[in-house]
């Protein structure tokens, strides 16, 4: 741009009838791409230096200040549900659905697709929890740790809203490469399935993944050992012992032995359950372990790991 630029009005009339005053929205778009063009010509820009699409007229990624209201105003909205529906679970039940629903379409228009996964979406751990309050809970203590983990780093999370729109784990293997998951008969294993497959984005392999009736388990090991990069075996307390006590599956053990020797002990992650007697060939190695049925405490720890491998990042 020069001096002699010439600042004349550029003309943009709408396509609206002059009875009704409505915008005709078949026409609106070109008009105002036109528009646009017309500007990039008097101040003497070339079109490859401004983007016209229009994703690039309109800032669609808020800034953090923004997001956290908007939390403050999704868990102010969860708090009247759980107070004001109390005495009718079923009306409870479907606002909670409704609400979550939102929060799991909000949370993806921010840029937050992982968190809107594992906290929200369909194949969400939290929906095998029984229980509408306590599903409600765990969501609203979701939202809370967003919120402080937002509060607390608003620059970093500014400039990787703006450079990316999302947050979440990514598998750094092709997808060719399998993970394997062991397990006994507690179904436990499932939840273990879901946060490795849905959350983690990793291609897994199960025994229930295909059908193997007429097969030799032999040879089904023999495929997995060949296939599969890495290892999760889940050891619950199944089978009970001459002195009282419970141990795991013997099927786990073996498993848990020829995926070592196979991958060598640190790409096998054995998640144990607190209790149950330790076998001869891992007891003294490192395990992950969790009380009761709270499986979800080893996924950190399992995130970690898998990281550590270079299986995500």
């Amino acid at each position: 741009m020069n001096d002699t630029t010439d600042f004349s009005i550029v003309e943009h009339p709408l396509p609206y009838s002059t009875a009704q005053r409505e915008v005709d929205p078949t026409k609106f778009s070109l008009v105002i791409d036109e528009f646009l063009k017309r500007c990039t010509l008097i101040f003497d820009l070339s079109t490859e230096d401004v983007d016209l699409s229009p994703r690039a007229r309109i800032p669609l990624m808020p800034v953090v200040p923004s997001i956290i209201k908007g939390i403050d105003d999704l868990r102010t909205e969860l708090r009247e549900i759980r107070q004001s529906y109390r005495s009718d679970e079923g009306l409870q039940d479907a606002k909670l659905k409704a609400w979550t629903k939102r929060v799991y379409e909000r949370l993806k228009a921010w840029g937050f697709t992982s968190e809107a996964e594992e906290g929200f979406g369909s194949n969400s751990i939290i929906i095998m929890y029984d229980g509408i309050d306590k599903r409600a809970k765990m969501r609203d203590d979701r939202l809370n740790a967003l919120r402080d983990e937002l509060s607390s780093h608003q620059e970093h999370y500014e400039a990787k809203l703006s450079a990316s729109g999302q947050s979440e784990v990514t598998p750094v293997v092709p997808r060719s490469h399998r993970v394997f998951l062991g397990h006994g008969r507690n179904k436990l294993w499932a939840r273990v399935h879901m946060y490795l497959k849905d959350e983690l984005h990793l291609n897994v392999e199960v025994w229930e993944s295909d059908p193997r009736a007429g097969l030799h388990s032999v040879d089904v090991l023999k495929n997995f050992l060949k296939s599969c990069t890495f290892a999760v075996i889940v050891a619950t307390g199944e089978d009970t012992t001459a002195s009282g006590g419970v141990r795991a599956r013997q099927n786990v053990v073996h498993e848990i032995g020829l995926f070592q020797g196979s991958l060598g002990f640190e790409k096998v992650a054995l998640l144990q359950q607190e209790g149950m007697e330790e076998f001869s060939n891992v007891a003294g190695l490192q395990f992950i372990p969790f009380p009761d049925d709270r499986i979800e405490s080893t996924f950190y720890e399992l995130q970690r790991m898998l990281k550590r491998e270079k299986i995500i990042k």
